[in-house]
């Protein structure tokens, strides 16, 4: 009995890697700007088999996974990154990441040719980001003198 419960969790265990998994491997192919299609195409494969990866119904491979790296730039670590994390926000990171928001934001960033500037614009918005929020009624109230 005992036995059955381990394999049991080792299931439930495994099927969650497959899935943020294929949440990663969508969240790179999307802000790639690739289809299904065009990764699969690269990949040697027919596009289902890439929509099972990204809905973790069939486990990727480690030859594949290094593949899909390669065709991202990204290190085999990225499609882990988040999945032992605590923290929530951590965790809502692959919702926000499939926005269309985000995803043209991403894609926007990395056109941008003078790295520099890119830099810049991303501390800027970094800062912006921890900034408090300034209401209308803030300003009229002259909050800041």
């Amino acid at each position: 009995m005992q036995q059955s419960q381990g394999k049991r969790y080792y299931a439930n265990q495994t099927a969650e890697i497959d899935r943020h998994i294929g949440k990663r491997i969508k969240i790179s192919r999307r802000a790639a700007g690739l289809t299904q299609m065009k990764l699969a195409e690269k990949l040697g494969m027919t596009f289902q088999q890439i929509q099972k990866y990204e809905m973790g119904k069939n486990r990727v491979s480690s030859a594949v996974l290094w593949q899909i790296s390669n065709i991202f730039g990204v290190s085999i670590e990225f499609f882990f990154e988040g999945l032992n994390s605590v923290d929530k926000a951590e965790n809502n990171l692959d919702e926000i990441l499939h926005t269309n928001e985000s995803i043209s934001l991403i894609r926007n960033y990395y056109r941008i040719k003078n790295r520099r500037l890119a830099q810049s614009l991303f501390y800027l918005f970094e800062n912006l980001a921890h900034l408090p929020t300034i209401t209308r009624k803030d300003v009229q109230n002259n909050v800041f003198s």
